[in-house]
């Protein structure tokens, strides 16, 4: 499995409901993990898509990320396609989906409507849901991230790119086939938090940014 697809935990504070202009940081490819689909278990390439929310900050002052699981599948029902098309208004040609690779959508930007569900496995819980995504408003200025924009491909391990992930998405990771194939000892790597950019780099994109509208040949499809 790659990150080409096939034609907030009881640690982590629920990102606020609401809209928030966001930005794609992270692309984490989880490898293949079971899953229960009408009752019937199966073994499915899964992918994290992360998007750092505009001026949130949880109850540590820290950059808030909110993370969407996918099936790692461009089908034409498939979630993942309906989130990308609906995120850059734009449909997927036959000849987009021959060469899309999911790792080019980090560093753009969308709204995001996120909504609290109750949780059917924690009776008395709730978690924070991608209710929707679109591109942003005309006029709206892009958002600046401050988190490190990370890309990980589970066939394609890079260590310093793990050790940057958010420890319970690590532990996704390391259930997967393909990690407990390749690092079956990789228990001891020592866990990292995301790391976030330097004041400097912040500029840096603030200046990218200050245009406010995607162009056309911006889309990475």
């Amino acid at each position: 499995m790659s990150l080409k697809p096939s034609v907030s935990e009881s640690k982590y504070e629920k990102a606020p409901a609401g809209v928030h202009a966001s930005t794609c940081v992270h692309v984490i490819d989880i490898g293949t993990q079971k899953d229960n689909y009408m009752g019937e278990d199966k073994i499915i390439p899964k992918i994290m898509i992360g998007w750092e929310l505009s001026g949130v900050q949880n109850s540590e002052g820290e950059p808030v990320v909110f993370y969407k699981e996918f099936s790692n599948f461009l089908s034409e029902k498939a979630n993942l396609r309906k989130a990308i098309e609906a995120w850059f208004g734009k449909t997927l040609s036959p000849e987009a989906l021959e060469t899309f690779y999911t790792g080019k959508v980090v560093g753009f930007p969308c709204s995001l409507n996120i909504i609290h569900k109750d949780s059917k496995a924690n009776p008395g819980r709730s978690y924070a849901d991608m209710a929707s995504i679109q591109p942003l408003a005309n006029g709206q200025l892009k958002p600046v991230a401050t988190v490190n924009h990370l890309v990980f491909d589970i066939d394609e391990i890079d260590m310093e790119v793990y050790n940057q992930i958010d420890e319970w998405i690590q532990k996704k990771i390391q259930v997967s086939a393909e990690w407990q194939k390749i690092h079956a000892s990789a228990g001891d790597e020592p866990f990292a938090a995301t790391t976030a950019l330097t004041a400097a780099q912040i500029a840096d994109q603030a200046a990218a940014n200050a245009t406010n509208q995607i162009e056309e040949d911006d889309i990475p499809f």
